[in-house]
């Protein structure tokens, strides 16, 4: 069999780069233990205590975008510290800068080129600039990074919200 032969037979799961696909795994993972957290908090926010399933319930039928949505809602009705709020609004836009770049990731259709270069290529049709698929080469670090900043953002979250059910248990 030819080379071309034989990428044509495993197209498209022919992308085997163990540390590309690690790489991949852990955005997933660590966003959706961001989503998790988001619902944690979402739910205390609804119950005014720790630990209610009906908001939890409630929380984890929302999408992402949604979550936000009401996350920022809740925590606007329950917090009425200007600091705060401006704070929180900044880590909204944080979160939601998270959501563009994950599905960037992880919409993405990942080719391997004939040379061995794995490319990330996420084709987009737009009215004004036609057909793009603007294939990107693949970088197992910089998706480690972000990764990392999808762990720290949550842990911001984290803060925040212990914030929040601290000041519960003084009322």
């Amino acid at each position: 069999m030819t080379d071309l032969t034989d990428r044509i037979e495993a197209y498209p799961f022919h992308v085997r780069d163990e540390t590309l696909l690690l790489s991949i795994g852990r955005v997933s993972v660590h966003f959706n233990a961001l989503e998790h957290v988001l619902s944690i908090f979402i739910s205390s926010l609804i119950a005014m205590k720790k630990g209610v399933k009906a908001g939890f319930m409630t929380a984890s039928e929302l999408s992402y975008r949604k979550k936000l949505v009401v996350l920022a809602s809740l925590y606007k009705h329950r917090i009425k510290e200007p600091e705060k709020i401006n704070s929180f609004d900044l880590l909204i836009e944080e979160l939601q800068a998270l959501e563009k770049r994950r599905d960037l990731y992880l919409h993405s259709f990942w080719d391997m080129e004939s040379d061995g270069r794995i490319m990330r290529v996420k084709p987009k049709a737009t009215i004004g600039k036609g057909f793009n698929s603007n294939p990107t080469a693949a970088n197992p670090k910089e998706l480690d990074e972000f990764s990392e900043r999808i762990i720290s953002n949550g842990k911001m979250v984290m803060e925040v919200w212990g914030e929040f059910t601290d000041s519960l248990e003084a009322i």
